[in-house]
């Protein structure tokens, strides 16, 4: 029995309840019928009263207020049975023998997206503008991503292929967001060398009489070579920026052992050969209070070392020709 069917049997079923509860008469053969046609054959049984010769004289004759009650029952049991119907046959269509639902595709919204130039619209909210052949990506395309982001490349046959240029919605969020950590790291850094323990001041390393001839000489305004034998032997240099040289010449030059103290407070003292730092030496940086302790070639850190921090840390290190690899 199908679904409007066995509803409409239903319908009969509680139609005769409002009928006989509203005190109305019934024929019992009539409605009989009428449910037997519904319901396929199927057979109605009223069991009558106890007493009394049939159903309509078991109940008292109907007033007109009762008749008006009947027929509002059954154009509100119409109204159902077609309303019913028709959800019965909405949900039939549904069904497997129905209309399958409508399925979301891609859709080209500009140009040819089958041999051409063209845009197409993906479902999941991508878009792709360029060429196409047979119907997918091929030749100089963009895709556009639901971020914000694209990229640019080659494709062929619908894989992209070769370089590709992409662009990020929020690269440049990004990068201005790495330069303010830096900026505060660094920062960071700063205060954390300022508050930690300052260790004693490094020693001068130069007698006090050549220290008094330097400033002695500074302060007339005098530069060259203000003591001593600055060409082969010992002298004190002052030059014009500023920088100082106390140690060993040789035919004019830097060379032996010696001290030499640039104007910011940076020294290096240690062996020299014709002007450039050779052999053992110290390097100190007077800004950050570190120094490095290596050997040196041709006027570049080669070799083992240590780097000596602000606050005594040691650290071992291995350079070669001035790049440290260790």
């Amino acid at each position: 029995m199908g679904h409007s069917r066995r509803f409409r049997c239903l319908y009969w079923a509680v139609s005769l309840s409002a009928l006989w509860f509203a005190g109305g008469g019934v024929n019992v053969d009539v409605v009989g019928r009428l449910f037997a046609e519904e319901s396929g054959g199927g057979a109605l049984v009223v069991s009558p009263p106890a007493q009394g010769g049939g159903l309509e004289s078991a109940l008292p004759a109907a007033t007109a207020d009762q008749a008006r009650r009947v027929d509002d029952l059954r154009k509100e049991r119409e109204h159902l049975e077609r309303a019913l119907t028709g959800r019965m046959q909405r949900l039939d269509d549904s069904g497997a023998g129905g209309r399958e639902p409508e399925r979301q595709v891609d859709r080209c919204v500009e140009g040819d997206c089958k041999n051409g130039q063209g845009v197409l619209l993906y479902t999941n909210g991508e878009k792709y503008s360029g060429g196409f052949r047979n119907g997918l990506p091929h030749g100089e395309g963009t895709i556009h991503y639901v971020n914000g982001d694209w990229m640019t490349s080659r494709w062929q046959d619908g894989k992209r292929y070769g370089v590709a240029r992409k662009h990020l919605m929020f690269a440049s969020y990004y990068a201005e967001r790495d330069r303010r950590i830096a900026e505060l790291r660094k920062r960071q850094a700063e205060l954390a060398a300022k508050s930690a323990p300052v260790p004693p001041p490094q020693p001068e390393s130069l007698p006090a009489t050549a220290l008094d001839k330097i400033r002695k000489a500074q302060a007339e305004g005098r530069n060259g070579c203000i003591d001593g034998d600055c060409t082969s032997g010992e002298g004190i240099f002052i030059y014009d920026k500023g920088d100082t040289y106390v140690g060993q010449w040789q035919d004019g030059t830097k060379h032996g052992t010696g001290r030499y103290t640039f104007k910011a407070g940076d020294w290096y003292q240690g062996g020299w050969n014709h002007d450039r730092k050779e052999g053992p030496g110290v390097y100190y940086f007077a800004e950050v209070g570190q120094r490095i302790e290596a050997t040196w070639k041709s006027d570049l850190k080669h070799g083992s070392g240590q780097i000596v921090q602000r606050d005594g840390r040691r650290v071992k290190a291995r350079w070669e020709e001035g790049k440290r690899v260790e």
